[in-house]
């Protein structure tokens, strides 16, 4: 722990409870334009759809505001996932056959959800 001393007629030095009072405009986000011109090489070596799966077998993520697991992925050659999700919620758990595709922001976008038939 440090000590703090007190000189009589001088300003604080800023650590004396005037600490990040002069804040700094926070920095605005590139945009694409500038980003491509001063990163070239990458956006020219990358491909125009994302590569990298939705999600693996496993995984949690939301599936209509509760967590559910995927149990099954299955990838199509054109970037196309379908993941068999179970979900467990009190009056709607039961398993899902959720279908993910790329979007043209390199993005992946779930397209339909299905109920599976309960065997």
């Amino acid at each position: 722990m440090s000590k703090f001393i007190s000189v009589g007629g001088m300003r604080p030095s800023g650590g004396e409870g005037e600490m990040n009072s002069r804040k700094a405009a926070p920095m605005p986000e590139p945009t694409e334009e500038q980003l491509k011109a001063r990163f070239g090489e990458y956006y020219k070596s990358r491909g125009d759809t994302m590569t990298s799966a939705f999600a693996d077998v496993g995984d949690q993520f939301k599936f209509r505001g509760d967590n559910a697991i995927v149990r099954h992925v299955e990838k199509e050659h054109d970037g196309s996932q379908s993941l068999t999700v179970q979900r467990s919620t009190q009056g709607d758990s039961g398993t899902y056959v959720v279908k993910v595709q790329p979007d043209n922001q390199r993005s992946q976008v779930v397209t339909e959800v299905k109920r599976s038939s309960s065997a």
